[in-house]
């Protein structure tokens, strides 16, 4: 796979990054599967072109400032926790190793300063602002506008949807007050959200554990559905509350990005209580399956005669992949079913050995550099 951050080289080297596996690293992180539009070809691309249009009066220093500050700005990104901006500025420092870079330690604390929306702690913060807000500034007809907010509703996938209008037009309504120059486009925007009727599905299952065949009838449905929210079912009666804890942690570990809920009694009664329209999503893997999901078909519209319901069989490679093959698995030899599991995505962060407990002691000498 080619890595067009190789392009940047020279300015990595003069911050001290010389690994090629390092560069990749970086590359990786901005194409994780749960970036859509702070991705590398809709967030990092723009920045990185912009800048280097302007490369000719920008200076040598300041572009390789600029540069370095949006490959790092958003290198962890975790839409659940703006901690995510001081874990960006963790990785920069772990692989900068020249502090006497140009702009080493305002780029620190820019990257910082976006945690809670200060874009004027220096004069290179005020710089990347005014180029990170040029991606909303400029014209866009009203089908971009719907391309970039379903973007940005995919990455808030672990929000029930009417969590995320309500944050969402709280969040524009802001940016358009600190941004009057944006408040036609956010007026365009928040009408289309006010209107918005996105296709949920809503997957449900015991998921005990969620396996790759789970996963392989979830990707699938993902590519049909705006939003799909995992449905766990419960039972009390079968199972205690250490049990449900650690079935549900397990599995929002390994899809720490979607929307999951437990539900006890019908599911029928969980359906309607969503308070929107929804369609229920079912996985199937072979004929006794189908058997099994007709019977269950007709119970759910027993209950719900207004339910849709859709199936998606399973990628051949893991049809014959079950929940009870796995749990069987991990009896006769505790960690064996892991084969069958899906293993959670794993950020830069952690894979260069950094722990929460070291954003506390990420260096920012306050010794500013005038641009």
């Amino acid at each position: 796979m080619d890595n067009p951050l190789d392009a940047y080289r020279r300015t990595f080297k003069v911050y001290g990054i010389v690994s090629e596996l390092h560069i990749r690293m970086i590359y990786e992180a901005w194409m994780e599967n749960h970036r859509y539009w702070h991705s590398y070809t809709n967030h990092l691309l723009y920045l990185l072109e912009k800048i280097e249009r302007d490369k000719g009066h920008l200076g040598e220093k300041v572009y390789q400032a600029l540069v370095m500050t949006s490959i790092f700005h958003n290198v962890v990104f975790d839409p659940r926790d703006r901690i995510g901006y001081e874990m960006s500025a963790a990785v920069f420092e772990a692989l900068c190793t020249n502090e006497e870079a140009p702009y080493y330690n305002e780029i620190i604390e820019t990257i910082i300063g976006l945690k809670t929306d200060e874009y004027e702690v220096n004069e290179l913060a005020i710089f990347f602002h005014e180029y990170d807000r040029s991606i909303l500034m400029r014209p866009m007809n009203f089908r971009r506008l719907v391309d970039y907010e379903k973007l940005i509703f995919k990455e808030y996938q672990y929000l029930d949807f009417k969590a995320y209008k309500e944050r969402r037009l709280r969040w524009l309504e802001r940016w358009s007050t600190e941004n009057p120059d944006f408040s036609s486009t956010a007026s365009q925007l928040m009408e289309y959200i006010r209107s918005l009727r996105p296709k949920i599905g809503v997957y449900v299952g015991s998921f005990d554990p969620f396996h790759k065949g789970h996963y392989s009838v979830l990707k699938k449905s993902e590519m049909l559905f705006d939003k799909v929210i995992i449905a766990v079912g419960i039972n009390p009666r079968k199972e205690g509350q250490e049990e449900v804890n650690r079935r549900l942690h397990d599995l929002k570990r390994c899809l720490p990005y979607h929307q999951i809920e437990s539900f006890e009694g019908f599911f029928t009664d969980f359906l309607k209580d969503l308070g929107y329209d929804s369609t229920v999503i079912r996985g199937i893997r072979n004929t006794s399956d189908l058997n099994a999901e007709i019977a269950l078909q007709r119970t759910f519209e027993d209950l719900y005669p207004d339910i849709n319901i859709v199936y998606f069989f399973s990628d051949h490679s893991v049809q014959h992949v079950s929940s009870t093959r796995a749990r069987n698995f991990r009896i006769i030899k505790p960690g064996s079913e892991r084969i069958y599991l899906v293993e959670p995505e794993i950020s830069i962060f952690e894979k260069l050995g950094l722990r929460i407990e070291d954003l506390e002691h990420i260096k920012i000498k306050k010794k500013h550099k005038t641009i």
